[in-house]
């Protein structure tokens, strides 16, 4: 994504891992901060965030898994909006259902928050300062708690969560295991785009405007 500098933040993998010693074999994800000519200019692994900021239980509180973190979103601030400046960051770790903001001028949590969903992504800052976040509900595989996806609303100022799509995600039976992308445009409505099936949709809080599928001529998506 573009950052309001004019440079890019990019999820990447540090290797060998900086906590190897900590977590063998653990999957060191990290924030790149890249020049439009390729130079990565910074890289900071989301594990040193963790433990700099005492969140120590996002990063060890796991018994078996190396990949515990598996940042897929990094969304760049690019107003000051309550707590969040310009040029802070939204992060979304998959593996541990958590989504924050992060000031990289002082290596900072602004806030932190762990489920309801689970295994999000695409966090995305609405005008209002809220964070819609795509949850895929993913328990194990092919298991989705309820049966479908969920979109939550966040206001990281109140602490207040809200589904207004609920009942047309449920209608629709929007249900990806993996991957996932939530728009929400100034009406209100939403778009949905289903990768693991080709399908994108427009939704109102009360009904499905319209779909499309990416089809070939065999039928297969």
């Amino acid at each position: 994504e573009f950052a309001p500098d004019g440079t890019l933040w990019v999820p990447t993998v540090i290797e060998p891992s900086t906590i190897e010693a900590l977590i063998p074999g653990h999957v060191d994800d990290a924030l790149a901060n890249v020049s439009l000519q390729g130079e990565v200019l910074r890289r900071i692994p989301v594990s040193q965030i963790f433990l700099d900021n005492g969140e120590r239980g996002l990063l060890l509180g796991f018994s078996a898994s190396t990949d515990n973190i598996h940042l897929n979103d990094i969304d760049p601030v690019f107003r000051d909006i309550g707590e969040m400046k310009v040029g802070d960051l939204i992060l979304s770790m998959r593996n541990n259902s958590t989504v924050a903001a992060f000031r990289p001028s002082d290596g900072r949590l602004i806030w932190v928050k762990t489920g309801p969903w689970l295994h999000q992504h695409d966090p995305a800052i609405l005008p209002d300062g809220r964070i819609s976040i795509f949850s895929n509900e993913h328990v194990t595989d092919h298991t989705i708690a309820g049966g479908v996806n969920r979109a939550y609303l966040f206001d990281p100022s109140s602490g207040t969560i809200s589904e207004p799509y609920r009942e047309v995600f449920v209608s629709a039976q929007i249900k990806l295991e993996s991957e996932g992308r939530l728009r929400i445009p100034r009406n209100g409505d939403a778009f949905v785009e289903e990768q693991n099936y080709g399908r994108i949709l427009r939704i109102s809080a009360n009904a499905v405007r319209w779909t499309y599928v990416n089809r070939v001529q065999d039928g297969s998506v």
